[in-house]
C-alpha cells in the first residue's frame, strides 16, 4: 500500500504528524509564542528608562511595571540559555559524525569519498559556533540590565579579582569573624583534619550515588573496600586524574563567575561563602562537602542557597546529570535550605541550574544506604540481591527528577586574577538601549530555529490499487491517498501509528482495504504487537530460541523446575459454543535432584536383575523337581 522515493526539497521539514517530541506545527506554533513574546517586552520596554546607583536598594526605585519587565527579562535568559543548550548537543553529535567521517576517508579527506559531507558538517558547525557566540552576548548584556535593576555591581570583563569582591567570604576571612572552631563547616577543604573528619564517615554526598549500586556492583564492591574494610582505593586512570586535577584548579574559576555574573543577577543581596564539611542530620557516617553557600549576612542560620561547583574537561553541561543528583540532595539536607545552585564550568561557558529537596527520593537512597552500610558488622554487597529493583526505581527516579531541574542561565565564565581592581558595567541602560538588544533577541530566536530545523530527506507514500496485476497505458489502477516527509530514520512504532491512521481514515471514507504491503524494513507491524509481543507462532518460536540459545543449562533446569507450579485454568469456546477448559500444572511437586534421580534408576535396574535371577532360579526349581518325581532320586541312597 506504500511507496517511498527520493526527491531534493529545499526547504521541507520532517513531518510525521506522531512525533515522539513536538510536531512540526508544534514547533512553528512555539517559535510564534517565543517571537510575540519579544514583541510584548520590546512594546513594554519603550519607556523604560534605567539610571540605577549601584549602591541603592532596588526595591526603593523599581515600580511594578519595571518588576515585570525584569521578570520577563529573566524568562528571556532563561529561555536563551535552552536554546544555547539545545544547539550545543546537536553540536556534539556533529563532531562526532565529522570525526567517524575523517577516519573512514583514508589519510587525507579532502581527496576521499567524504569530501563534501565533511565540508558540510564543518560549515554547520561553524554555524552553530556563531550562533552560540552571539546568543552568550545577548545573554551577558540582559544580564547585566537585571543586575542594574537589581542594584547590583556586575562584572564587565571576565577577569575576578576576588580579594577586592566583597560578596566573597573565604573561611579564613570567616574565621576572624566568629569564634566557633568546632563546627566543621569552618574546616578548609582537603586540609588534613577535613581529610580526618570524611575518613571517619561510611558514606559522603560524592560517594552516594556508587554505595547504594546505583553505579553497578563493581563500584559499591570499591567503596565497601574503602570506606568500611579500609583498603586503599584502586589507582585511577592518567584520564581520570586529569580530569579531576582539572577541576580541583578551575574551582576557583567558577566561583570567580559565580561571584561577578551570577549573584548580581540570580541571587541579589546574597554573599558566596567557602564551605567546609557538614554532617548530614548530625550523623558522622554521612558527610557532604558543598562548594559554597549563599547567606544574608555572616551568621550560619542566614544560608538560603548551597553551591555545587562541577568543571568538565569538554563540554558544558546542558542538563544536569543523573549521577550528581543525589550529591545536590544531600547538601540541600545537610545545610538544612530549600534550593540550591548546580553550575557547570568551562573556559568560555557557565550554565546555572536551580534545584529544590526532594525529601522522598532522598530518603529512599539513605534507606538503601543504611541497609547496606549501617549496620555493626556490614557485610560485603556479592550481589544487588533485593535491591536490584529498588536500584533499577531509584535509577529511573534519578533521571526524571534531573530532566525536570530547570536551567536559570548561560554566561560567559571568569577567571580569577590575583592582582588588579575589579571592572563593571555601566548601570545606566535607556529604552534604546534595552530595545536594541532585544530585537538582537528576535533575529538569534530566528536563526535558533533554523540550526533546529529537522529537514526531510524522503518521501513516503501511500498507494491505493486494486488487487488486478495487469497494466495498460491508458489505466489507471493506483492512486496516492497521503504522504509525509522524513528523515533517515523512521522507528517502526511510529510507522505504525500512521499507517493505522491511513487506514482508519479509508474505513471511514468507505474504501476497504484488505491487504497492505510495504518494504521489508516495516516488518516487525505485521509479527509484533505495539508493546513488542509477538504475533505469529513462527516469530514467538524464533524470540523463544533466542533467549533460550544464550541460557546455561543449569539456567534451563531452573526454569523447567519452576514452569507451571502453579495450576493454570482456561476457559475457551469452541464454534459451537460449547465450553471447554484447559488445566496445565505439574501437580505441584517439585522434580527430583538428578543425584537421587541416578540413584533411583540403578537401584531399579539392580532390583530388576535380582529379580530376574531368582525368577531363573525358581523356574529351574520348578523343573528340576518335575524330573525328580518321575525317578526315585539319587540321594536318597546316600546315608547322612
Amino acid at each position: 500500500m506504500s511507496s517511498k522515493g527520493k526527491f531534493e526539497p529545499t526547504s521541507s521539514e520532517i513531518n510525521l504528524g506522531f512525533e515522539k517530541g513536538q510536531s512540526l506545527f508544534e514547533r512553528k506554533e512555539s517559535l510564534e509564542i517565543e517571537l510575540q513574546t519579544i514583541i510584548n517586552l520590546i512594546d513594554k520596554a519603550e519607556d523604560f528608562d534605567l539610571t540605577y546607583k549601584q549602591s541603592d536598594t532596588p526595591d526603593d526605585f523599581m515600580c511594578s511595571s519595571d518588576v515585570d519587565i525584569k521578570e520577563d527579562i529573566l524568562k528571556q535568559v532563561a529561555n536563551l540559555a535552552e536554546s544555547m543548550c539545545q544547539v550545543e548537543k546537536i553540536k556534539v553529535k556533529k563532531l562526532y559524525a565529522k570525526d567517524r567521517l575523517i577516519q573512514n576517508s583514508g589519510p587525507d579527506w579532502r581527496k576521499g569519498r567524504y569530501m563534501y559531507a565533511i565540508s558540510a558538517i564543518t560549515a554547520f558547525i561553524h554555524d552553530i559556533d556563531s550562533y552560540i557566540s552571539t546568543a552568550r552576548s545577548i545573554s551577558d548584556k540582559l544580564c547585566c540590565v537585571i543586575a542594574a535593576m537589581n542594584g547590583e555591581k556586575i562584572i564587565a570583563v571576565n577577569k575576578v579579582n576576588l580579594e577586592r569582591e566583597d560578596r566573597y567570604v573565604s573561611i579564613e576571612k570567616y574565621k576572624t569573624r566568629v569564634n566557633d572552631e568546632s563546627n566543621p563547616r569552618l574546616i578548609a577543604q582537603r586540609s588534613q583534619e577535613w581529610h580526618a573528619v570524611r575518613k571517619e564517615a561510611k558514606v559522603t554526598g560524592s560517594t552516594l550515588y556508587g554505595a547504594i549500586g546505583c553505579d553497578g556492583l563493581a563500584k559499591q564492591k570499591d567503596h565497601f573496600e574503602k570506606n568500611i574494610c579500609g583498603i586503599p582505593e584502586k589507582e585511577h586512570s592518567l584520564e581520570v586524574k586529569a580530569a579531576m586535577k582539572w577541576g580541583t584548579d578551575n574551582e576557583i574559576n567558577a566561583v570567580s563567575t559565580i561571584v561577578g555574573k551570577i549573584l548580581p543577577v540570580f541571587e541579589a543581596g546574597l554573599k558566596f561563602f567557602e564551605e567546609g564539611c557538614v554532617r548530614v542530620n548530625g550523623d558522622k557516617g554521612n558527610v557532604v562537602s558543598p562548594d559554597g553557600s549563599l547567606r544574608r549576612d555572616d551568621t550560619f542560620e542566614s544560608t538560603e542557597v548551597v553551591i555545587e561547583i562541577k568543571c568538565p574537561t569538554l563540554h558544558v553541561h546542558t542538563e544536569l546529570p543523573s549521577r550528581y543528583y543525589l550529591q545536590c540532595q544531600t547538601e540541600l539536607k545537610a545545610l538544612d535550605v530549600r534550593r540550591m545552585l548546580y553550575v557547570s564550568w568551562t573556559e568560555t561557558d557557565t550554565t546555572i541550574f536551580r534545584m529544590e529537596l526532594n525529601d522522598d527520593l532522598l530518603n529512599k537512597a539513605l534507606k538503601v544506604a543504611e541497609d547496606v552500610h549501617g549496620s555493626d558488622n556490614p557485610k560485603k554487597p556479592t550481589r544487588l540481591g533485593d535491591a536490584k529493583h529498588l536500584n533499577t526505581d531509584l535509577n529511573t527516579d534519578l533521571k526524571k527528577k534531573s530532566n525536570e531541574v530547570k536551567i536559570l542561565g548561560r554566561v560567559s565564565s571568569c577567571q580569577q586574577m590575583s592582582l588588579g581592581e575589579n571592572e563593571y558595567c555601566e548601570a545606566r541602560f535607556t529604552s534604546v538601549d534595552l530595545i536594541s538588544l532585544l530585537r538582537e533577541l528576535y533575529q538569534c530566536t530566528n536563526e535558533k530555529y533554523e540550526l533546529l530545523r529537522e529537514k526531510a530527506s524522503e518521501a513516503v507514500v501511500f498507494l491505493l490499487a486494486d488487487l488486478d496485476r495487469g497494466w495498460q497505458k491508458n489505466a489507471v489502477r493506483c492512486s496516492p491517498i497521503a504522504w509525509f516527509p522524513k528523515g533517515y530514520s523512521l522507528d517502526c512504532e511510529t510507522m505504525r501509528f500512521i499507517a493505522e491512521e491511513v487506514h482508519t481514515r479509508c474505513t471511514q471514507t468507505g474504501i476497504n482495504v484488505p491487504c497492505q504491503s510495504f518494504d521489508g524494513q516495516w516488518h516487525p507491524l505485521v509479527v509484533r504487537s505495539l508493546d513488542g509481543q509477538p504475533l505469529t507462532a513462527f516469530q514467538l518460536q524464533k524470540d523463544l530460541w533466542t533467549r533460550v540459545e544464550k541460557m546455561s543449562k543449569s539456567a534451563l533446569l531452573v526454569e523447567l523446575k519452576s514452569m507451571n507450579k502453579n495450576v493454570i485454568v482456561m476457559h475457551i469456546t469452541d464454534q459451537n459454543n460449547r465450553s471447554k477448559q484447559i488445566v496445565a500444572t505439574n501437580g505441584g511437586i517439585a522434580l527430583p535432584r538428578f543425584r537421587k534421580l541416578i540413584q533411583k534408576k540403578k537401584i531399579q535396574k539392580t532390583m530388576f536383575r535380582v529379580k530376574r535371577r531368582i525368577m531363573d532360579l525358581i523356574n529351574w526349581c520348578v523343573k528340576f523337581s518335575q524330573a525328580m518325581s518321575m525317578t526315585k532320586p539319587y540321594w536318597m541312597n546316600l546315608k547322612i
